[in-house]
């Protein structure tokens, strides 16, 4: 027995939302979940930057606002897979004080 007409218009309107893995953590979530991730070149190593409205050129990577997953990444050195290069993560380290002091201090 198939589904009526209406069944099937239901199904087909029905959208999923993107679905991204953290770096971090490497659990996946929705997208509006985590931060992107991009690269800018200053110098001759290309910096990690946060790209909060996901709109930077190139590749991306994704990440959790929890300080556990970004220590995680750093520990791993995850940007430097994901991005399948060599890349400058202190701007990274210097969010992940940036989300530890917002924790701590929440305003």
């Amino acid at each position: 027995m198939s589904p009526g007409p209406e069944a099937e218009a239901s199904v087909r309107t029905q959208r999923s939302t993107p679905q991204r893995t953290c770096i971090g953590c490497r659990s996946v979530s929705d997208r509006s979940a985590l931060v992107r991730l991009a690269l800018e070149q200053h110098g001759d190593v290309p910096s990690v930057v946060v790209d909060p409205r996901a709109a930077l050129p190139g590749r991306g990577a994704w990440i959790h606002r929890d300080p556990a997953c970004v220590s995680a990444a750093l520990k791993r050195k995850a940007a430097h897979r994901a991005f399948r290069r060599g890349v400058d993560d202190a701007p990274l380290s210097e969010w992940l004080s940036t989300l530890t002091n917002m924790s701590v201090n929440p305003a």
